[in-house]
């Protein structure tokens, strides 16, 4: 089976785009809402017309076996991981399946008003906007359970073909090392990270991936296709596809745009990346190059800004000062967590792996990215740290994925060829760690987030009213100009 990577492109753009089209028609005034659409649709097609279709091509030949095992592999993931509520054990996924139950029964936007304390739903509703519309239009939350499965499967699913394209595995033995990489990669060297345990009594035993002040959350792929799948997937389809088509500055702001829907701190990490490859072309060309304010990018970064109207909704909400966004200065943290977790973890990858990549710009933006993140702290488990080390890690993967496929000849390569494949090996364990935690099948949940919204209950977490509600909606800038009424 042949697949092209310009197919793979539209797909991509497809199922990016849906949810935005669906927050721009749904959620918004109609006057709003028709042009948006129409803009949307036919900016598209210009790329599709201008861009995709001028590709060269690049195809992969798949084994029909290879994609059977791959697609039930996927699903597998998808049920395991609570896509589908069917085994939503863990809070996360029951507040998630909520989101889509009330996305499925509530009028859009989303607005609380028969709870103890009515608010509007303020949230990264982008992958549950077609489950959701899917369950409305059927009448049944169960349909839109099992839709918001269906497309947490075609996110892995695709996510991984573009990870065979990136990483241009044309064997069929490579497509399947670069998938048990991929899903195997950890973003810490596991044994190096447990003998900090000895230098801080703040280091937890047990959960490598936390930190003094919880700030360092370099996880593995699969524990970001776990927990965040939603907040993970578009975001990285939107790196892949700045990094297919860095070159097309025009259009940067059209692999962005979805991701701001789906995660506001990983959308971010995006942002960064665009901005920095483009300083470092005016930089190289020595030339201040303005096609960056082309009518694409602007057009995106006007809806950009209906979208962060709404996002900012919950921003209203009075937060303790650790959910805030914050520099570390504790100098102990510096000396006793940051220098060796940079020096003995990634920084220990990228030794290995850096004559391979000393000439990409991309590889230099993720390795600043990588530095700098760990200083910053934000969130009530730190969602800065673990969700804007996203997509460096990533970036950072595919860097090791490639340099194991093409093997090297000299002998000091050689080595560090070894070395890399012994590192990733021994930090394997903390991927089944990932299920060490049995899910419990509990059924599809019945609840609202509306039974959440009181910000007066003491037992409700801090993090769910501030990140999910919006008190304040009648006097957000959203709700009184934008939002469909």
């Amino acid at each position: 089976m042949k697949i092209e990577f310009r197919h793979i492109v539209v797909a991509d753009l497809v199922f990016c785009y849906i949810p935005v089209m669906l927050f721009m028609g749904g959620w918004c005034r109609w006057e709003i809402a028709v042009p948006s659409c129409l803009l949307l649709a036919y900016m598209l097609y210009e790329v599709y017309r201008k861009t995709i279709r001028k590709m060269e091509r690049q195809t992969l030949t798949l084994r029909t076996g290879l994609m059977v095992s791959v697609g039930v592999i996927t699903l597998l993931m998808a049920v395991a991981f609570g896509c589908g509520g069917v085994f939503a054990y863990f809070f996360d996924y029951e507040k998630h399946s909520a989101i889509v139950q009330d996305v499925s029964q509530y009028t859009w936007p989303v607005v609380y008003d028969d709870a103890a304390t009515p608010s509007m739903l303020t949230y990264y509703v982008g992958s549950y906007l077609f489950p959701g519309l899917v369950g409305k239009i059927c009448g049944s939350r169960i349909v839109a359970e099992l839709m918001l499965g269906v497309v947490g499967w075609l996110s892995m699913l695709l996510l991984l073909v573009n990870v065979l394209f990136l990483v241009d595995a044309q064997t069929t033995k490579k497509q399947v090392w670069t998938m048990v990489i991929f899903l195997g990669f950890y973003g810490m060297i596991l044994p190096l990270q447990v003998l900090f345990v000895g230098f801080h009594e703040d280091v937890q035993f047990g959960l490598p991936h936390w930190f003094i002040h919880r700030s360092l959350q370099y996880r593995s792929s699969l524990s970001m296709l776990k927990w965040v799948w939603e907040q993970y997937t578009i975001p990285v389809l939107g790196l892949t596809l700045l990094y297919r088509f860095r070159e097309q500055r025009k259009l940067y702001a059209v692999w962005m745009l979805p991701a701001l829907i789906c995660g506001t701190w990983s959308f971010i990490a995006l942002v960064v990346y665009a901005i920095a490859y483009y300083v470092i072309t005016c930089v190289k060309e020595k030339k201040f190059l303005a096609d960056l304010f082309s009518w694409q990018n602007i057009a995106c970064g006007l809806m950009g800004l209906v979208m962060v109207s709404y996002l900012a909704g919950s921003m209203t909400n009075e937060k303790p000062e650790e959910v805030q966004f914050q520099l570390i200065t504790d100098l102990r943290y510096y000396l006793i967590s940051y220098l060796p977790f940079c020096l003995f973890t990634f920084g220990f990858y990228v030794l290995l792996i850096w004559k391979g990549v000393q000439r990409d710009a991309f590889f230099y933006i993720t390795l600043v990215l990588l530095c700098v993140i760990p200083i910053c702290r934000a969130g009530w488990c730190n969602d800065w740290c673990m969700d804007v080390s996203m997509l460096p890690l990533f970036m950072l993967n595919i860097a090791c994925i490639r340099f194991l496929l093409d093997k090297p000849t000299e002998q000091k390569a050689k080595r560090r060829w070894v070395t890399l494949i012994v590192c990733l090996a021994i930090s394997s364990p903390y991927v089944f760690y990932e299920f060490y935690n049995s899910f419990d099948y509990s059924g599809m949940p019945k609840h609202s987030l509306r039974n959440y919204s009181c910000k007066d209950c003491e037992e409700i977490d801090v993090d769910l009213r501030s990140n999910y509600f919006n008190y304040e909606y009648e006097q957000s800038i959203f709700y009184q100009y934008i939002a469909r009424k």
